[in-house]
């Protein structure tokens, strides 16, 4: 009934099993084995290592064969897959995060308070925020005037966030970076 329900699902969806067929290859007659819950077994011969992995309802694993003897792992490939997907898409997720607002020195006091507004939605969200600061034509004289307004913004968020990456100049632009407490 099991195999039945494993011959139904997609190709795809069945754990690749690289190392799995890599130990019917494998020639050695002893191995280091490093159970399911971590601990070390000891050195064992390979049939020793294939049995007590059956035994568990588990894959017997080659994690390292440059040492003598080879270590192996009793682990479960299923789960092993499975745990590789959620990394890949939690890698996915925070690669962009990072959402921008841009202020000019010469806001209005409604503007700001507009901007304050979205910023606590961005990082209430969990994203991060960059706060950018332009400065446009004969504006760039005044550039001194952004590290203060800064200061105010950083002021205003201190509640639900704080400051990652500190004011910087770059260009005609002064820009921080807040995250999520």
């Amino acid at each position: 009934m099991i195999s039945g329900a494993l011959a139904t699902k997609k190709k795809e969806e069945l754990p690749k099993q690289d190392s799995f067929d890599q130990r019917r290859k494998f020639s050695e007659k002893e191995v280091r084995l490093i159970g399911a819950d971590g601990e070390q077994i000891g050195i064992v011969s390979m049939q020793q290592a294939l049995q007590k992995a059956v035994d568990a309802g588990l894959t017997l694993q080659v994690v390292s064969t440059s040492v003598c003897p080879p270590v192996c792992r009793i682990m479960d490939v299923g789960k092993l897959a499975y745990q590789k997907q959620k990394r890949q898409r939690s890698k996915k997720k925070t690669s962009s995060d990072m959402k921008q607002i841009n202020f000019r020195v010469q806001i209005g006091d409604h503007d700001y308070a507009t901007k304050i507004k979205q910023a606590k939605r961005i990082i209430g969200e969990g994203n991060k925020c960059k706060i950018f600061v332009k400065f446009r034509g004969r504006e760039i004289q005044y550039i001194d005037n952004a590290f203060p307004f800064l200061t105010k913004v950083e002021e205003d968020v201190r509640g639900f966030a704080k400051v990652t990456f500190p004011a910087k100049r770059e260009g005609n632009n002064v820009f921080m970076i807040v995250s999520p407490v």
